[in-house]
């Protein structure tokens, strides 16, 4: 009887880790595609505040968050090597490292700094995702998409930076970034099976799981009307 509650404990947890984890990817390419194609609701807030706001309303009863926006543009540099001499690539031809444009929550001291953060963000409350400073371009080690810089599936290396689909950007291309971070409140993966043998309830443990989506935009760069000049 202890083995057979123990794996229904256990099947329980990770069905329910599995779910959550589909709704917060569905949640941020969702957000993602709002902000990319200026679709969001006309709230009188930011483009991006909109959405996030959203978003993380739907998400508060699981726990605690924080949502950041990055707006990524076709550069004009691309670096053989993390931190080496760059060249131009002007030409529409050659690969190109992306660019960032605009961030959203933007950095202290202005006054939007604090937003994006939902039931005070918990172990998320300070997080920040791997990108560079607005107006610097992605460099050569650090991928713009989630899947960017993985081993292909039959377990070959990945290929060189410069193949990734963000350095082909074109000059008309606009891609949102939406980085998650997500607290589980305690409970949320575990107990319902188990109730005081909450083995595996890794919620339990300050359980954070941090995802990327990214959505390229159906306007032309320059028919964004959020987008901050070049």
């Amino acid at each position: 009887m202890p083995f057979v509650l123990v794996t229904t404990g256990f099947i329980w947890d990770l069905r329910e880790y599995v779910a959550h984890r589909t709704d917060l990817a569905r949640e941020m390419y969702v957000v993602a595609e709002v902000i990319a194609n200026e679709t969001g609701p006309d709230s009188g807030d930011s483009p991006f505040e909109a959405a996030v706001k959203l978003a993380g309303e739907s998400l508060a009863d699981g726990g605690a968050g924080r949502i950041s926006v990055t707006v990524v543009v076709r550069g004009d540099r691309r670096d053989a090597a993390a931190n080496s001499a760059h060249t131009d690539c002007a030409d529409e031809n050659n690969w190109c490292l992306p660019r960032v444009i605009d961030v959203w929550p933007p950095a202290p001291p202005h006054a939007d700094a604090g937003k994006g953060t939902w039931n005070g963000g918990g172990d998320c409350a300070n997080f920040e995702p791997r990108r560079p400073a607005v107006g610097e371009h992605f460099p050569s080690d650090m991928p713009v998409l989630p899947s960017e810089g993985q081993p292909a599936a039959d377990g070959q290396p990945p290929p060189g930076h410069e193949l990734w689909l963000s350095r082909s950007m074109t000059q008309q291309e606009w891609w949102v970034l939406v980085d998650t971070c997500f607290h589980a409140n305690p409970g949320l993966f575990g107990g319902l099976a188990l109730r005081g043998l909450e083995y595996f309830d890794i919620s339990d443990s300050a359980f954070v799981l941090a995802r990327r989506a990214a959505w390229g935009s159906v306007h032309d760069y320059p028919d964004c009307k959020w987008c901050p000049a070049r």
